[in-house]
């Protein structure tokens, strides 16, 4: 995904090219058919999601393979801030669901919100899940906090 929430001050003008790629990886696509998805999302980001109008379906791009996400199937999507105190050791911040999210474990989807630095690098994972809520982990080269995105994905 691309990195974090743009922001816009009042009176910018919104150039297309900062724009238009962010805000369609940061929607759900709407397309004819799968055929016609493939054809203009060739490179989706790992957990972007598109709905297929022919098949009334909700898809999700997991581990290099859109996957249907079935129906019943509750989605809940955010970030969180994990402080790294020490560079190049992992940290963790707690994730809790809303209350009756899901009835079990549910599948989780995560990664890097914000960038590393240009001489660094930094990467996310979550733990396993409960009904509850899971720990997302994160690590970069040097002190600072990393904004990490989550998808869960679950009944």
């Amino acid at each position: 995904m691309p990195t974090g929430r743009i922001q816009v001050a009042p009176g910018q003008t919104i150039v297309s090219a900062g724009w238009g790629n962010p805000l369609w990886d940061h929607s759900v696509q709407a397309f004819a058919s799968a055929a016609d998805r493939d054809n203009q999302f060739p490179a989706p980001q790992p957990g972007a999601m598109s709905f297929t109008e022919d098949t009334k379906t909700l898809w999700v791009f997991v581990s290099g393979a859109w996957v249907p996400v079935p129906t019943g199937m509750r989605i809940v999507w955010g970030s969180v801030a994990v402080p790294i105190a020490t560079a190049n050791t992992a940290a963790s911040a707690a994730v809790t669901f809303p209350a009756g999210s899901f009835t079990a474990a549910p599948f989780i989807v995560a990664g890097i919100s914000t960038g590393p630095p240009a001489a660094g690098s930094a990467f996310a994972w979550p733990s396993a899940g409960t009904a509850s809520g899971f720990t997302m982990n994160a690590m970069r080269s040097n002190t600072s906090t990393q904004t990490c995105w989550y998808i869960a994905i679950g009944a």
